[in-house]
């Protein structure tokens, strides 16, 4: 999603760069360590920051994913409920 966003020309690639950046700074003074979720928070701080998307949206359309249940994107039923 963010080389997508990147290529359509919604934010530079320093942008992000400086955004993941801080990020792990941030981190630094933290002691969990999870390179994806630094990832994701970067882009979500870049979209935020340039208006693309509300901190608001994003965090309904979390809460809207959480509540699917497990399984949900299988093609096959591998017996699940």
């Amino acid at each position: 999603m963010a080389v997508t966003l990147y290529e359509a020309g919604v934010f530079t690639w320093p942008q992000f760069r400086a955004a993941l950046i801080a990020r792990i700074s941030a981190w630094e003074k933290d002691e969990h360590w999870n390179y994806y979720q630094h990832w994701l928070d970067a882009l979500q701080d870049v979209l935020v920051g340039l208006g693309t998307v509300s901190a608001e949206e994003i965090t309904a359309r979390a809460r809207t994913l959480a509540r699917r249940h497990p399984g949900h994107d299988h093609l096959n039923d591998h017996g699940h409920p």
